[in-house]
């Protein structure tokens, strides 16, 4: 049989599989059948500190889009060049009860070549970054990286806007974090 095995850098996945974030893999439930069709891994429902973020996930709305952009009834009838567009919010629970679901589902998936991955969404750069820090002792195969270079303040110049705005999704702090900070460690070391 013909491996199915890939490498992303220094990780590498039983399969290319990815699933990604959504309101699918919300709970628990969504997380287990992920991990039972056999993905190589399955990204959680993201989180971040804010209550809007969460209180979103109640005004959810989707619609169903043709090939010219028109609304499609909500049914099993939608052409193939059919589009479901949608706009969902974060998590609702707790971050570290959340954190707690994804360790626990990322240990049982190591026992298949599996992961599963947190999602952290940036709206607060410190509050991300203490997120980010929380997650580094739950994680045997992805820890964050520790290191004194983790720094959380922003240049002078980008103080003012280092909460995400989706019109300008390349604010000045994103841009600064990116020449900054090397990339976070998901490898063993």
């Amino acid at each position: 049989m013909t491996s199915t095995k890939v490498t992303i850098g220094r990780v590498a996945l039983k399969n290319p599989v990815i699933c990604g974030s959504g309101e699918h893999v919300m709970t628990e439930a969504g997380l287990k059948s992920a991990l039972d069709a056999g993905v190589g891994a399955v990204v959680a429902k993201s989180v971040n500190e804010t209550q809007a973020a969460k209180d979103q996930l109640d005004r959810t709305d989707y619609a169903l889009l043709d090939g010219d952009w028109n609304r499609l009834p909500w049914d099993f009838t939608a052409p193939r060049n059919a589009t479901l567009a949608c706009r969902s919010g974060l998590q609702k629970m707790d971050f570290e009860a959340w954190l707690e679901i994804v360790a626990r589902f990322d240990a049982k998936a190591a026992k298949n070549e599996q992961f599963v991955i947190g999602s952290i969404l940036l709206a607060d750069l410190d509050a991300a970054v203490d997120m980010a820090r929380q997650t580094s002792g739950t994680f045997s195969r992805f820890p964050v990286e520790r290191s004194s270079r983790m720094r959380t303040e922003c240049p002078a110049a980008s103080r003012a806007s280092h909460r995400w705005d989706p019109m300008n999704p390349h604010p000045p702090v994103t841009r600064y974090l990116a020449k900054t900070f090397p990339p976070v460690s998901i490898c063993e070391s």
